[in-house]
């Protein structure tokens, strides 16, 4: 069996009963969620246009000028331009800041709830997928008014594949 115990115990071997080491933790799991609540922007604002996830860079709903990568930084560049495309100085929505800092602070809880509750890592990504599809599915359904097939089928795929691929979380051996 893939799975052991000792996955249970990682929190103590990464060393997070030290300070400094939660600080570093918390602060890159807290950039990376932010980074991932950005990719669920494009998701919210592209998927129930029917538009492509891969094809087109980042641009500026407004003048269509493609987004610089350094005006594309989670949290910051908001903060930064004061929420304003640098071209046209339209006003961008503050869904964009909202959805980045939900992510970023809900990714970052559950990876404390996780270590603080000695629960496996698979419990973590677990966490992560479902506020991933939980975020964006609430946040189209409230400014749309419907939930896409796109994230409803791959949620739902999401979950089965969790299920069985990581069967400890539902305090299983194995699938079988």
């Amino acid at each position: 069996i893939w799975y052991h115990q000792a996955d249970q115990n990682w929190f103590s071997q990464w060393g997070m009963g030290y300070p400094g080491v939660w600080i570093v933790v918390i602060f890159w799991i807290f950039a990376f969620a932010a980074c991932i609540g950005s990719f669920l922007n494009v998701c919210i604002w592209r998927i129930p246009r029917g538009e492509s996830l891969s094809q087109a860079a980042s641009h500026c709903g407004s003048c269509n000028t493609p987004i610089k990568w350094y005006d594309n930084l989670p949290l910051i560049s908001y903060i930064v331009l004061g929420g304003k495309c640098r071209s046209c100085k339209q006003h961008y929505s503050m869904r964009y800041f909202i959805v980045e800092l939900i992510c970023a602070i809900l990714f970052t809880a559950a990876v404390l709830s996780a270590g603080l509750h000695q629960f496996s890592r698979a419990y973590i990504l677990l966490s992560w997928i479902a506020i991933f599809y939980a975020v964006g599915i609430s946040w189209i359904d409230a400014e749309y008014r419907l939930i896409p097939d796109k994230m409803s089928y791959s949620c739902a795929i999401a979950g089965l594949l969790t299920v069985g691929f990581f069967p400890e979380v539902w305090g299983e051996q194995t699938l079988w």
